[in-house]
């Protein structure tokens, strides 16, 4: 092979290496140039450590049977390093056909933030799903009431939506957040945000 057709040869193989580099960092997931910048992220309200350590996946499960419905009770205390007792409590009540066949629901209590996630994963239920939920002893100084909501979080946390609810309770006396009959269309992740 003549010396240009080598140097040709290199330098395709050259500029492929280059342009296989430059495809795997813009599809990068870390690369900042194509990941959205939203200044609202949520803020989701902390809650304090335990003493020993919140078990990661405190959960609470039952098999629904989606024509007659049912109930999954939320019961849980911990005691946090300063010696404060959390507490919270609830329920999600699962109307008569809110969904086809038998579903095993799970209701998870994250372990960092006053949030909580259900699965399975359900798009769409055909009877809207009530939570009644309830954190207390924590300490709520300093957060405006009127800025508080019990919202709907994607995954990331940058897309969040409020949830309609009869009532929500903020009571920095006790440490109170509480939502009441909060209407649930589908299974996510809801928590609270500041």
């Amino acid at each position: 092979m003549d010396p240009k057709t080598i140097r040709g040869v290199e330098m395709r193989k050259y500029l492929l290496l280059l342009g296989i580099i430059f495809f795997f960092v813009a599809c990068s997931e870390k690369n900042q140039i194509n990941d959205p910048v939203n200044e609202d992220a949520a803020a989701l309200l902390k809650i304090p450590a335990s003493d020993n350590q919140l078990i990661k996946s405190t959960t609470f499960a039952q098999m629904i049977d989606g024509s007659i419905g049912g109930i999954i009770s939320i019961d849980y205390s911990y005691a946090t390093r300063a010696g404060k007792t959390i507490k919270i409590t609830g329920k999600l009540n699962i109307p008569a056909n809110a969904f086809a066949g038998f579903k095993y629901i799970k209701v998870t209590l994250d372990d960092q933030y006053a949030a909580i996630m259900f699965s399975p994963s359900v798009r769409q239920f055909d009877i809207p799903l009530i939570l009644d939920l309830k954190y207390e002893g924590l300490d709520l100084t300093g957060i405006d009431q009127n800025k508080i909501n019990f919202y709907y979080l994607s995954d990331d946390d940058k897309k969040i939506e409020v949830i309609n609810e009869k009532e929500k309770v903020f009571d920095t006396q006790s440490g109170t957040v509480q939502v009441i009959q909060a209407v649930l269309t589908h299974f996510s992740r809801f928590g609270w945000v500041i």
